[in-house]
């Protein structure tokens, strides 16, 4: 009894092993990549483990029994880091369309990967609208389980037996489909854990933050972190942190012991902050709106409650400070900010809100937040359109050179009368 026990045991622990297909195995000093993981490995390839994998020169090859745990150089991921991940595509192979439901697992851990191949489902489709054709690109949109963005893209590549559905080969999606974290929102971007959002407070060596700081950095360094993970106490968790992306504000913390509250409590050093990299989502109709950054600077002296701009995010106490916004080539989006071009700020005198002025020194606002200072992404006379825009719809007009802002070539277009739109770009 005891010896079948044991070999269940054995024989279970080794299924767990051959069920988890390593990235990378190593024999006889060659390396070798996975390629696919199925059942029907065992009998295409006489695959043991049914994981195939292949050379540097591209030929599949087989590992078995015996030697899997040893090769194993980049094991599978735990399963709990496993993503599952959704998409449909309407597509035109002459004239019928087919509408494919794709299903997917990935692991979002520094980069995005695909850990198997995907599952796909095609039926006949009548309506054309929005339909790809073969080898053009399609995007879309997902969400992690942890709240991240990812903007994804994927090139259709099908066959269609005679009579029958069009059909997706497994190695063309686990290819093509590929997903980058949105850059529209404050996340890490390099260090120990990355992509990750931030921990809204967390504590480090006796102090508390609500943003990322360059506390334990060198000046030179130029860089700030924040916590990804942490513990009941809001205490950093040893290395869940990473470096934070231009879309994070500053913060400078306060002690831990420190419970004094009142109107001019600095949990993060400053009054005011003037961020030009963060997320401008506070405007009315900004959401899903690509809004561009302004330029930001002190005007004329230098005030006593201007603190310091660390990474061009310019620290102040209330008082008379002037801080100048410019959007470089078109407007602001926010209504009360007039579609101006310029402005100008002072903080204060309620915490985190700025007063703001025109170059004639007329109040628009009392008490701005500073998440209401985006540009417009489009010139004068037009407005963005949200989703993408497939370049069959288009129609050439005519390309303009030595133009030097999008008003030059807003210009060029309205003197075109079929031109409607434009594509304007520095390189």
């Amino acid at each position: 009894m005891l010896k079948c026990i044991v070999f269940i045991l054995i024989f279970s622990t080794w299924q767990v092993l051959l069920d988890q297909c390593c990235k990378k195995k190593i024999l006889d000093g060659k390396e070798f990549w996975l390629s696919e993981s199925n059942g029907e490995a065992v009998s295409n390839y006489g695959c043991m483990d049914n994981c195939v994998f292949e050379d540097a020169e591209k030929r599949t090859f087989c590992f078995k029994p015996g030697s899997f745990p040893a090769q194993c150089i980049t094991p599978a991921p735990d399963s709990s880091e496993v993503e599952q991940g959704f998409t449909n595509l309407t597509v035109r192979d002459g004239n019928q369309g087919y509408l494919c439901n794709f299903n997917f697992n990935y692991v979002l851990n520094k980069t995005f990967q695909l850990e198997s191949d995907s599952s796909t489902h095609c039926t006949p489709w009548n309506n054309f609208n929005g339909s790809k054709d073969f080898l053009e690109e399609n995007r879309f949109q997902i969400r992690t389980s942890k709240g991240l963005d990812l903007e994804c893209k994927m090139i259709p590549i099908f066959s269609n037996m005679e009579g029958g559905s069009i059909k997706f080969a497994n190695k063309a999606v686990h290819k093509t489909l590929s997903c980058e974290v949105s850059p529209g929102s404050c996340l890490t971007n390099n260090g120990s854990v990355y992509p990750a959002k931030c921990e809204p407070t967390f504590r480090y060596e006796g102090r508390e933050y609500h943003a990322c700081t360059d506390q334990g950095l060198s000046e030179e360094d130029g860089r700030l972190w924040c916590a990804t993970k942490v513990d009941e106490n809001y205490n950093l968790i040893d290395g869940q942190w990473g470096y934070c992306s231009s879309k994070c504000s500053y913060c400078g913390g306060s002690p831990v012991n420190e419970t004094k509250r009142t109107n001019f409590f600095r949990p993060c050093g400053y009054d005011c902050l003037v961020n030009t990299g963060k997320s401008m989502d506070g405007s009315s109709g900004s959401r899903n709106v690509p809004l561009l950054r302004p330029s930001s600077s002190l005007y004329e002296d230098i005030k006593e409650n201007f603190i310091k701009d660390p990474l061009g995010q310019i620290q102040l106490f209330v008082g008379e400070q002037i801080v100048k916004l410019t959007c470089p080539d078109t407007k602001f989006f926010d209504a009360d900010l007039k579609g101006l071009q310029t402005v100008f700020l002072k903080c204060g005198p309620k915490q985190y809100r700025f007063k703001v002025f025109n170059e004639n020194g007329d109040l628009l606002h009392a008490e701005l937040k500073n998440d209401r200072l985006g540009c417009d992404p489009c010139p004068d006379s037009y407005n963005f359109i949200q989703g993408y825009v497939s370049t069959a719809q288009e129609g050439f007009v005519g390309t303009s050179y030595n133009t030097h802002n999008v008003a030059m070539c807003e210009e060029s277009c309205s003197g075109i009368k079929s031109c409607k739109s434009f594509t304007y770009s520095q390189k």
